[in-house]
C-alpha cells in the first residue's frame, strides 16, 4: 500500500515539474522596425547558403583525399583497423622510418599481449627496387605505428598487412608520403 501511494505521489510531482518547468518565462525578441524580419530572414538564407558551400567544399576535399589513396582494412583476432602511410622519411641517424596512421584496433593504444610481450598486430614492409624489406623495430603512439628499418634509402612502395594474414597485402606508392625528416607531432 505504501509503495502504491509513493508511486502516485512521485508521478504527481513529475507531472507538475513537466507542466510548470522552472517557472521562467521565455521573452519574445523585441522588433524595432518592420524591416527587421526581412533582414533576419535574408541573413538566415545567407548563412544557410554559406554552410551549404562549405559542406560541398569539405565533401569535395574528402573525396579527393579518398581518391588519392584508400586506407587498408586490416584485421587481427576479429578486430578491424583502417590504416595508410602517413610519412616516409630518414631519421636523424639516416635510418628509414615509415609512420602508418590509422584508426581502430592497434592504433587506439590497445595491443595484444603474448608471453609478457606486446604484439604489433599489423606489419609494414617496404620495397626498394626489387628487394622487399621487413621492419626491425616499431614505436606506437598518437594513433600511429612508426616502423624502423635497417635501411638508409627511401622505398618505392609500402606494403601493409596483418600479422595473421600475410596473403592479403595493401600496397601504397611511397612517393606521396616522403617527407624531409620526422613529421611534426599533431
Amino acid at each position: 500500500m505504501i509503495m502504491k501511494v509513493f508511486a502516485q505521489i512521485t508521478a504527481l510531482c513529475l507531472a507538475l515539474i513537466m507542466c510548470t518547468g522552472c517557472g521562467a518565462k521565455k521573452e519574445a525578441p523585441e522588433l524595432k522596425s518592420s524591416a527587421e524580419p526581412a533582414a533576419a530572414a535574408a541573413s538566415i538564407e545567407e548563412e544557410a547558403a554559406a554552410a551549404e558551400t562549405e559542406s560541398a567544399e569539405e565533401e569535395a576535399e574528402e573525396a579527393a583525399a579518398e581518391d588519392e589513396q584508400e586506407e587498408a582494412e586490416l584485421s587481427f583476432e576479429g578486430n578491424t583497423a583502417y590504416a595508410k602511410p602517413a610519412a616516409v622519411y630518414l631519421d636523424e641517424n639516416g635510418k628509414l622510418n615509415v609512420k602508418v596512421a590509422g584508426r581502430g584496433y592497434g592504433f587506439n593504444g590497445i595491443l595484444p599481449l603474448r608471453n609478457g610481450k606486446l604484439i604489433v598486430p599489423f606489419y609494414a614492409d617496404v620495397k626498394v627496387g626489387e628487394k622487399t624489406v621487413s621492419w626491425d623495430s616499431a614505436s606506437i603512439g598518437g594513433g600511429a605505428i612508426t616502423y624502423i628499418y635497417d635501411l638508409t634509402e627511401l622505398p618505392d612502395e609500402v606494403i601493409l598487412y596483418s600479422s595473421e594474414n600475410k596473403d592479403e597485402q595493401f600496397t601504397f606508392d611511397a612517393a606521396p608520403f616522403i617527407t624531409d625528416g620526422a613529421p611534426a607531432e599533431q
